[in-house]
């Protein structure tokens, strides 16, 4: 959580986005079915007057996921490569206060191997619970 901190605004915004693609998986098939009831029930000289809103809403919604979608990966750019250096500096911090002995009985690879994976882990973890589980 240490780490976490400094980025909370990133994060914050990638929550953001994903209640935006979240309302838009449904507000777009609702748009669809709202322009196929109004095809359905109006004579063809008043279809494109008829269908003007909800068509302007569904490419304004196309629009909009576009560029939530390059802002997510605006931020994910800024978060990834920052949150992996800020974990691998916490971790190598707490390393260096343990005694001797943890050296004397752990390999200086398998150490370094966790470090890795933790580093790497923690920012996929996180894309992972917002992209999959809140959205």
């Amino acid at each position: 959580l240490t780490c976490l901190k400094p980025y909370k605004w990133l994060i914050f915004g990638q929550f953001v986005i994903s209640i935006i693609y979240a309302i838009d998986i449904s507000l777009r098939p609702y748009l669809i079915k709202k322009m196929l009831d109004i095809i359905a029930t109006i004579r063809f000289e008043d279809a494109v007057s008829a269908l003007t809103w909800p068509a302007l809403a569904y490419i304004g919604l196309t629009f909009l996921m576009i560029l939530s979608f390059r802002l997510f990966d605006y931020l994910w750019l800024h978060l990834n490569p920052n949150l992996k250096t800020a974990v691998g500096r916490e971790l190598m911090d707490r390393m260096m206060d343990h005694s001797h002995r943890l050296y004397q009985n752990h390999f200086a690879g398998s150490l370094a191997t966790k470090i890795k994976d933790v580093m790497s882990s923690l920012p996929d973890l996180i894309k992972i619970g917002i992209n999959q589980f809140f959205a």
